[in-house]
């Protein structure tokens, strides 16, 4: 290995010589996804053999005339490490990040030219937190990432540091000196994509076919792979009609296969034809689909290029007007598991690092034909049922909107419309109820991988597919989800044991928050007396509040009692009793910035704070934070009652609904 390239350990990476991330270098910008990611990849490595190397990829370097290295591909990677190495030394899991308390002498080996701010926060948490800044949110999604690796997973947090620090290394490479910073820069972010997986197993599927299979299966992956819009619309036009009219696209009949699929680019291009050119027409057009245009011999690069049947008179609304709960690549892992014979599930991880093993189950061409056709239908199942965030009605982006939609046909363009309706068109009852769960359900579970419950939705809809015209089958998929909600509630109350902080999960305080909204829903002016004995002046203007409520990603744990209050002129708190503001009834889900902005406010001036926000026109955080503010008093004693109101709310399932 030359001397430009060279081995590092973390320890070493975060510890000797000195990086600068340039000017040039955007904003740190990683979020949970990313996080949580990184974190869930080294703890896998970490538990499959704790003494094995583990290689994170490369950092690209720039060595400075004052021996500094210029950081010019891998910032956000190790800005990342240098938030998580800060969490693990300090981590103690009774401890919220606010509570932690911080070296102010530390300083790392990393340097923000032109950006102090950044550099202070990176050594000193204690500055970032007090910020609404993408660094004070990282350490926020970092801390939490590791409470739960200890919470719901037993991690041994010191056994992993050691890990960390001595078996995951990183391949540093530093440029030439000659090397024009600002075109390798250029280079480096304009550079062509490697292959995909999901493009590799494509290019491996296709070549198990005939030639006059390989359009079909295309056409159906192509459309399929795009999950910002309904994959009606990338159908050709002529055969897309075939999917609307009277059924719905989940009702494709179990025997529609891919040669079916086929024949209707030669029904629907021969239609209009005149009857002297009908059978001419249709062995043109076969011939078409045979030979496909596919010559012998290419690559898989070749074979993904290639614009094998992409729709070119395409009219539709729906281009990246929504934002899918899941990627094309882990969505093929639920259909491939949703799938299997039940005794063969269980080998299919949805882990999306297993993508190409995974497809190795199908070796022929029936099986791939089948895997084709189940795409097509469950995708069509996710676009009319699944959630996706809906991006039409764009606010102040502090906010967004979830819906459940299907797709309409109009004129050969794609509108969408609520899936459950009234007769006037507008969302059903049944569609808010359906939507909101679902959104519970994501937001507690925000990243692409491992979407047990998707896996378990999926699996519903594709056993009860030929019942979804039936009249009440909104009722029954809503009783489905609320089924598993309550198998996720039991099985958190056994991972977790006790209800309180730190052990609760992100689903609990989500979970509280739906079982809140649905009770409200239903009993409306009543629901407020049986958790509020005695209101506050400012009730009504929370009450309002629960209009506006919506599920979104958020990740810090809100004492509503602070732990530590700021105002002198609280009352000190013995031991047993700051224990007991660890309980459900003290807590809720909030995001970063609200929770720095609340800090160790006691309850009457957050109540003020919180009353501003929704003055402003944003919604509420969270309905059970709401609850809590209405209180004429909050202390011990109403943390205790609320806390057993709740716990008798959530353990109890919701009673059926369909008949």
């Amino acid at each position: 290995m030359s001397k430009a390239v060279k081995l590092l350990t973390i320890k070493h990476l975060l510890s000797q010589d000195q990086y600068l991330i340039p000017v040039y270098q955007r904003n740190y910008a990683w979020g949970s996804d990313e996080i949580g990611q990184l974190v869930w990849d080294l703890y896998k490595a970490f538990e499959q053999d704790k003494n094995k190397a583990y290689y994170l990829g490369t950092l690209v370097v720039y060595q400075r005339a004052d021996g500094k290295y210029e950081v010019i591909d891998g910032q956000q990677r190790l800005t990342t490490l240098h938030i998580l190495n800060q969490c693990l030394s300090k981590f103690d899991d009774s401890l919220t990040l606010r509570e932690v308390q911080w070296d102010e002498k530390t300083m790392t080996n990393l340097d923000f030219e032109s950006r102090p701010e950044s550099k202070a926060q990176i050594d000193n948490p204690e500055i970032a937190i007090k910020t609404d800044s993408s660094i004070a949110c990282g350490f926020d999604e970092m801390w939490q990432a590791l409470m739960n690796l200890k919470n719901l997973n037993g991690a041994n947090i010191d056994s992993f540091k050691k890990f960390i620090n001595e078996q995951v290394k990183i391949c540093r490479t530093i440029v030439p000196k000659d090397t024009d910073l600002n075109h390798y820069f250029e280079i480096m972010n304009t550079r062509g994509e490697q292959l995909e997986k999901h493009e590799i197993i494509k290019a491996q599927l296709m070549g198990k076919l005939d030639q006059k299979d390989q359009k079909a299966f295309a056409t159906i992956w192509d459309a399929c792979s795009d999950m910002s819009r309904f994959a009606v619309s990338g159908l050709p036009t002529i055969i897309r009609a075939e999917f609307f009219v009277d059924k719905l696209p989940c009702r494709l009949k179990q025997d529609f296969d891919l040669g079916k699929f086929k024949g209707l680019f030669i029904d629907k291009k021969a239609e209009g034809s005149k009857p002297e050119e009908l059978e001419k027409r249709k062995d043109e057009i076969k011939q078409d689909l045979e030979t496909c245009e596919l010559e012998d011999g290419l690559s898989i690069r070749d074979i993904i290029g290639k614009s094998i049947n992409k729709p070119k008179d395409d009219n539709h609304t729906d281009d990246g007007k929504y934002q899918s709960v899941i990627d094309f690549p882990n969505f093929l892992l639920h259909v491939l598991k949703v799938r299997e014979k039940e005794a063969e599930k269980e080998k299919i991880s949805l882990d999306d690092e297993s993508l190409l093993t995974a497809f190795e189950s199908l070796k022929d061409a029936d099986a791939v034909k089948r895997f084709a056709m189940n795409l097509l239908k469950c995708r069509l199942l996710f676009d009319y049922y699944v959630i996706k965030q809906d991006n039409r009605k764009a606010n102040d982006g502090t906010d967004v909107k979830w819906a459940i939609l299907q797709p309409k046909l109009s004129n050969n363009s794609i509108y969408a419309k609520n899936t459950f309706q009234t007769d006037k068109g507008g969302a059903s009852e049944y569609n808010e109820h359906l939507v909101m769960v679902q959104a519970m359900f994501h937001v507690s579970h925000s990243s692409r991988i491992y979407k047990t419950w998707l896996q378990d939705v999926l699996a519903y809809l594709w056993k009860n597919r030929t019942q979804t015209k039936d009249e009440d089958f909104d009722k029954k998929f809503l009783d489905e989800l609320h089924h598993l909600a309550h198998v996720a509630h039991d099985y958190y109350q056994k991972q977790q044991g006790k209800l309180s902080y730190p052990n609760v999960s992100y689903f609990m305080l989500n979970y509280v928050d739906y079982r809140l909204w649905y009770r409200w829903k239903k009993e409306r002016t009543e629901f407020f007396g049986q958790y509020v004995e005695s209101q506050n002046k400012d009730a009504e203007k929370l009450k309002a509040a629960f209009h506006k409520f919506v599920f979104m990603h958020r990740s810090s744990i809100e004492h509503c009692y602070p732990r530590n209050p700021e105002d002198p002129a609280a009352k000190k708190l013995e031991d047993d009793q700051l224990d007991k503001l660890n309980q459900l009834g003290n807590l809720c889900l909030v995001s970063h910035s609200e929770n720095s902005r609340l800090s160790n406010m006691l309850p009457a001036a957050k109540c003020e704070k919180v009353i501003a926000r929704l003055n402003s026109g944003r919604s509420t955080q969270s309905l059970s934070q709401l609850i809590m503010l209405m209180h004429e008093t909050w202390d011990i004693s109403a943390i205790e009652q609320y806390t057993g109101k709740l716990k008798d709310l959530i353990e109890n399932q919701i009673e059926p609904i369909a008949q």
